[in-house]
């Protein structure tokens, strides 16, 4: 699913996630079964509602990740950004571990949670936890979290000696 990108310089990472939470999934076959019913029952033009439906459900969980020299960037189908955080705005990066997305989060896609913190959220396990400058927080469920911070960690030290700050203070995976 996750690539680092070759021995480029500077370095960079993607991942493409495509997995369906079973309570989205159920949900989606739930709105298809009903939204197909009405549509069948009562009128056709239910049924363009219906796909528009799916297709924006199925779109906050697919998404794309890249980290570059430009900063990290989550996009959605067709290219479509959902979030975007410039380099200059990154403080460091960590792997963390999203238990429960019901409970951290509320749900699944991009959500903000009760302290503040946003996320992009598929699935439960590791996750990609991106500190910014003004002391927010980014969580990204990703598969191979530990490269994702390892590269965007690389890239905050690389800006930060260029400008003659050192290197991040943040917690490293």
């Amino acid at each position: 699913m996750s690539k680092p990108d070759r021995q480029s310089d500077p370095p960079s990472w993607s991942a493409r996630n495509r997995q369906v939470p079973p309570g989205l999934r159920w949900l989606i076959a739930g709105l298809v079964v009903a939204l197909g019913g009405l549509a069948v029952v009562l009128t056709w033009w239910l049924l363009p509602v219906l796909v528009l439906v799916v297709v924006a459900l199925l779109a906050t969980v697919r998404f794309e990740v890249r980290i570059d020299h430009r900063g990290l960037k989550v996009t959605i189908l067709g290219g479509r950004r959902m979030l975007e955080i410039p380099l200059e705005q990154i403080a460091g990066a960590e792997v963390a571990r999203i238990d429960d997305p019901l409970r951290d989060f509320a749900g699944w896609g991009l959500r903000v949670d009760a302290a503040g913190r946003t996320g992009v959220v598929t699935r439960a396990g590791t996750a990609l936890r991106v500190h910014r400058g003004d002391g927010s927080e980014v969580l990204i469920t990703v598969d191979d979290a530990w490269d994702a911070a390892a590269v965007l960690n690389t890239l905050v030290d690389r800006r930060l000696r260029e400008r003659g700050g050192g290197t991040h203070t943040g917690e490293d995976g």
